[in-house]
């Protein structure tokens, strides 16, 4: 299999086994876990607790000892706790080969499927990945290392991973990072559920509803076109999807025209702009948040030792670097959860647990302001207000609405008082909405438990409502709204089939066949977006703004210029990718500095190399248009990679690295 040769397998080999054996002996003497949870448990706790120390370690060590580092020091940490190994521990020691076996096949699965995809953002992400790659942790914007990124890059940290450790390139690394958190993510969704009801059959349910659960957009290929037409005219399509003035109507029978899609085009009918499937978590942040939720969510009930309250705190310091939102709605969720407790029980007294908790969640909010992401770019706003400081991408921004909206990414702003766009707002959320008043139910109880967490997580649906009254209006737009009224979808998610499976136990047969058949209608979308998948498992891409040869000029030349050397080339991202150097390009990835593009158009090697540049990269068609200027006699060849036409022999597309360096006046 081609996925073999793209990376080293053996040292990633070996720091799997680093993760899930440090992860296993902290669950076991911290967790009072069951021996059929312990395993996937314990991995999803190294890995997050290993990947989290290599954000700090990376700052005072080289990479990659800084990410061999970390996995060590959970190992030996792991090792220090359950030393001397008594006898209590030596009979927890068990391996289930059936749960092994699924995480691996699941694993090679996404990760093939993956690496057939370019999409959402790999113009983005790729960069990252490289750059960090390289030792720049945290990460400085790529296209201008003077404008500080608040990005939420714990995924793309663990690509980084990969790249050092195993040899992956950024953007079969980037492959495996959501391959491997996609696989990890579903199964410990599937032992939640198992959890809960004590079923096998609901516990294989859950992996499959956590992967294919999405929006319900297909249903209006079954409604009459007179109200398709209607809901169309009514909508104001956002970003790509409304260009060249095409509409809903005219779309839904087609393919989603979206970049990097593989070799078979997902139709737009079953995608959504509010609630796509896990199997289509192609972002920068994966399902990396919804891991460390649900590895919280199975540890936190089950603490057997003050230690542990170590292990919580990391986990919700490393959610931020996941994603912000994600922390900040749990933060929220808890607070509700106090509320209703106060309320409950007519008291601010709280029981020592409680305040446990909000040391923890005080402990962890605090380290997050420092260790890189956007909380630490909102703190330094915060505390260093000063003009003349490094400025930052990303600006946040927020206003009330009336009425209330829930944002689309694909179809916009949809009122939930017109009821045609209501309806729509509804197929584009599916049926997974309805499981809500389970939510709650559930999350009552669990106050009476003192079950603060998983309380929190059910209670956390409530502020993501709270969002359908709030516009986002900082950088990104309004479709990044979505993050935040999309948010309740997480909990109903990983929720609604134990919770379902729970409330039609003892009722009559016709609650069953709705169960089910809401449950078909939920998952279909995400069953026919996988099947377009399949399509790109046998096709592996570099991404659909690179090639092949730019993968042989990464293979001999990345990290392996001078440290603070610039690359000029027409398409930006493409060199900080493929050499792992910052550039000085744009204000940020949608529009490019005025002298950049002056560049691009003139690119005169003796200007270029006044911006600030050293070396030129370039293909055949833009040396073709511009031969003229390029060819300066300043130019040095360092190499070129060229496309041999296999039939005729000739000599294709290529690319050149030139040497600009003695190109000064």
């Amino acid at each position: 299999m081609y996925l073999f040769s793209e990376f080293q397998v053996f040292p990633f080999f070996i720091l799997m086994v680093l993760w899930a054996v440090g992860g296993w002996l902290i669950s076991a003497r911290l967790f009072d876990l069951k021996p059929v949870e312990r395993h996937l448990i314990g991995f999803s706790l190294g890995l997050i607790l290993s990947n989290w120390l290599a954000n700090l370690l990376a700052r005072i060590l080289p990479i990659p000892f800084a990410f061999w580092a970390s996995a060590l020091l959970v190992l030996g940490f792991g090792i220090l706790l359950a030393w001397p190994m008594r006898k209590d521990l030596r009979s927890m020691l068990s391996f289930s080969w059936g749960q092994w076996l699924a995480f691996a096949l699941l694993a090679f699965f996404f990760t093939l499927i993956n690496r057939g995809l370019a999409m959402l953002d790999d113009y983005a992400h790729l960069p990252l990945v490289s750059i960090m790659g390289a030792g720049n942790i945290p990460p400085q914007f790529p296209l201008d290392r003077n404008i500080n990124f608040g990005y939420h890059y714990f995924l793309l940290l663990l690509g980084a991973q990969y790249m050092r450790v195993a040899g992956a390139a950024p953007w079969v690394a980037l492959d495996l990072a959501r391959g491997l958190t996609m696989a990890l993510f579903f199964l410990l969704a599937g032992l939640l559920a198992y959890r809960i009801t004590d079923q096998t059959m609901a516990q294989v349910w859950g992996t499959f509803f956590a992967a294919l659960a999405g929006g319900s957009r297909w249903l209006l290929l079954l409604l009459p076109p007179s109200i398709v037409s209607a809901i169309s005219a009514s909508l104001h399509l956002l970003g790509s999807t409304g260009q060249n003035g095409v509409t809903l109507a005219s779309l839904i029978n087609g393919p989603w025209l979206i970049d990097g899609s593989g070799p078979v085009p997902f139709p737009f009918a079953f995608v959504s702009g509010i609630n796509n499937p896990g199997n289509m978590a192609l972002s920068g942040t994966g399902l990396f948040p919804f891991l460390i939720v649900v590895t919280l969510v199975l540890t936190a009930p089950r603490i057997r030792h003050r230690l542990a309250w170590l292990i919580i705190c990391i986990l919700l310091a490393a959610l931020p670097l996941a994603n912000e939102v994600v922390f900040g709605m749990l933060g929220f969720g808890l607070g509700l959860a106090i509320l209703f407790w106060s309320i409950r029980n007519r008291s601010l007294r709280f029981p020592p647990s409680l305040r446990n908790w909000i040391l923890v969640f005080v402990v962890s909010g605090f380290v997050a302001a420092f260790q890189g992401g956007m909380l630490t770019e909102i703190a330094r706003g915060l505390l260093f207000k000063n003009p003349a400081a490094q400025s930052s991408y990303y600006n946040v921004g927020f206003r009330l609405v009336w009425p209330p909206t829930i944002v689309s990414a694909h179809l916009g702003s949809l009122s939930l008082i017109q009821p045609l766009q209501l309806l729509m707002a509804l197929l584009e959320i599916g049926p997974v909405f309805l499981v809500f008043p389970l939510l709650l139910v559930r999350g009552w109880k669990q106050l009476s438990g003192e079950n603060w967490l998983e309380a929190g997580v059910l209670f956390s649906g409530l502020v993501s409502l709270a969002a359908l009254f709030i516009e986002y209006s900082g950088t990104g737009g309004v479709r990044e709204t979505v993050r935040l009224s999309g948010y309740f979808l997480m909990p109903a998610t990983i929720y609604a089939v134990p919770l379902v499976w729970l409330y039609i136990q003892k009722r009559r047969q016709a609650f069953h066949i709705l169960a089910l058949t809401g449950a078909l209608i939920t998952v279909l979308s995400g069953i026919v977006l996988l099947s377009v998948q399949l399509y790109a498992m046998s096709k592996p891409v570099v991404s659909y703004y690179m090639n092949d040869l730019d993968a042989k000029a990464y293979q001999k030349y990345w990290n392996r210029l001078p440290s603070n050397a610039m690359v000029f080339d027409p398409d930006s991202g493409r060199a900080v990718t493929i050499f792992g150097r910052y550039t000085n390009t744009s204000d940020s990835w949608y529009s490019d500095k005025p002298e950049y593009t002056a560049l691009v158009q003139a690119p005169d090697p003796y200007a270029v190399r006044a911006a600030g540049y050293d070396y030129m990269y370039y293909n055949y068609f833009y040396w073709l248009a511009n031969k003229k200027l390029i060819d300066a006699p300043c130019a040095k060849l360092v190499d070129q990679f060229t496309d041999i036409h296999q039939a005729t022999g000739e000599s294709g597309d290529f690319r050149r690295l030139v040497d600009i360096t003695s190109c000064t006046r």
